[in-house]
């Protein structure tokens, strides 16, 4: 699944912010959700989340069978559990074993762990691709959402591209598992919380690349109907849906 292809390329599923990510920064932490295009049955959720490779196999959390949001462990960043995988000296368990991000001898032997080489961040990326492809080829995948990637990234350019047709429905499908806001849904993991990053993050994503006004007015009340629907679970999130909300009913002018 490399990204090398042309952007008229028909890719598996929708993958937005796909690539290499900016690896000679050091990155806190990241997440990625998977969106199922039918339910995962409960019996395998733990062991579909437990596949991923490190180190996307951190924390994870499922709203429904539909919906997996999968994070880098927090105790320690994300790009020095990179280099522990995938660095010049790969570590058996490399969550296991960190107490700290280096040892003394790996400083010297090594450098600064938060320089990653491009070879090492890509083949982070090259294991997620292909974890990817065999969970889709067992349950089928419509969209994932990564924490970042690459502007020229064409498999991130296509899916982009993607959303007003292919992606708006399944926003809409999943809306209506949404319920109204109350205080068993205001969890900052819960299902209606995570069926709403899902949300924004989609329609941000399309916002970053495209101009509303390119929308059919059909498409644009459905985007705002999907965003209306999954406010009210989280207080952040909501200011951010009202701004992407805002956006929507005011689409620039072309000059």
């Amino acid at each position: 699944m490399a990204s090398t292809e042309t952007s008229t390329t028909s890719w598996p599923f929708a993958f937005l912010r796909h690539g290499l990510w900016a690896y000679d920064a050091e990155i806190e932490s990241a997440s990625w959700y998977i969106v199922f295009a039918r339910d995962v049955p409960e019996g395998e959720r733990a062991a579909l989340a437990g596949g991923a490779p490190p180190p996307a196999r951190g924390p994870f959390y499922w709203a429904g069978g539909r919906v997996l949001l999968l994070q880098s462990p927090a105790d320690r960043y994300f790009d020095s559990y990179v280099w522990r995988t995938y660095g010049p000296d790969p570590k058996e368990n490399p969550l296991e074993e960190v107490e700290h991000d280096l040892t003394d001898e790996d400083l010297v032997t090594y450098g600064d762990e938060s320089e990653l080489t491009e070879d090492e961040a890509q083949a982070f990326v090259d294991a997620l691709d292909a974890w990817l492809a065999r969970v889709h080829a067992q349950r089928p995948i419509a969209l994932v959402i990564g924490w970042s990637g690459s502007d020229t990234d064409t498999w991130s350019m296509w899916s982009a591209a993607q959303i007003p047709d292919l992606v708006l429905p399944l926003l809409r499908d999943l809306s209506t598992h949404v319920r109204a806001p109350s205080d068993d849904t205001r969890q900052p993991l819960g299902p209606e919380a995570l069926f709403a990053r899902v949300t924004w993050a989609t329609l941000s994503s399309y916002l970053e690349r495209h101009d509303a006004s390119a929308l059919d007015p059909s498409q644009r009340d459905a985007m705002l109907a999907v965003l209306e629907r999954v406010r009210g679970h989280d207080d952040r999130l909501d200011e951010r849906i009202a701004r992407l909300s805002s956006r929507l009913r005011t689409p620039a002018t072309p000059g």
